[in-house]
């Protein structure tokens, strides 16, 4: 009887084959402590909440609710710190932090004015060397239609004068070269 009562009243906690704490059940906890404690407790790794979830869990059924609203226990008070405690001390570091990623962001800005600059040249590099690479297609084209007339104009035609010379041109056997 006593252990019924015990199971049912006292340690209410569902447990797994094993008889260890169900998973569910400290992720539930653990979501309740973070929605109440949140609040004041700023900057408290995931870990750290479930570290108080099963401290509760392994406590007395008849304390849990207590020690779910009160604060972490003793041995977990150096990772939950209050916020506003840890504000005075986090600001400067923010700030030089802040200092630092502006400095850094500084830094690419100039890279960056550069770079615009030296690609602003190329664009009207480019640009110019589009406007003679045109010009040069069209000075081809004027060479070419120009050497297609000069060679039209240079091809031989035969008349009376070049006919007669043919007619006394003869083969004659070379005896010179062998």
């Amino acid at each position: 009887m006593w252990m019924q009562a015990d199971s049912k009243l006292i340690q209410p906690v569902q447990k797994d084959r094993a008889g260890a704490h169900s998973t569910r059940e400290a992720e539930l906890l653990k979501n309740q402590l973070k929605s109440e404690h949140s609040w004041r407790y700023t900057d408290v790794a995931d870990i750290n909440w479930s570290m108080w979830a099963n401290f509760i869990q392994s406590s007395p059924a008849h304390a849990r609710e207590a020690l779910a609203k009160g604060t972490p226990p003793d041995h977990l008070l150096t990772v939950f710190r209050p916020g506003l405690e840890n504000a005075s001390a986090k600001l400067p570091a923010m700030r030089k932090d802040l200092q630092v990623a502006k400095t850094v962001n500084a830094g690419y800005g100039q890279k960056v004015k550069t770079l615009q600059a030296t690609f602003d040249n190329i664009s009207v590099l480019m640009a110019d060397m589009k406007v003679i690479v045109n010009s040069l297609v069209e000075k081809v084209t004027e060479d070419e239609k120009l050497l297609t007339v000069v060679a039209q104009s240079a091809s031989v035609e035969e008349n009376e004068f070049s006919l007669s010379l043919a007619e006394g041109v003869n083969d004659c056997l070379d005896t010179d070269h062998d």
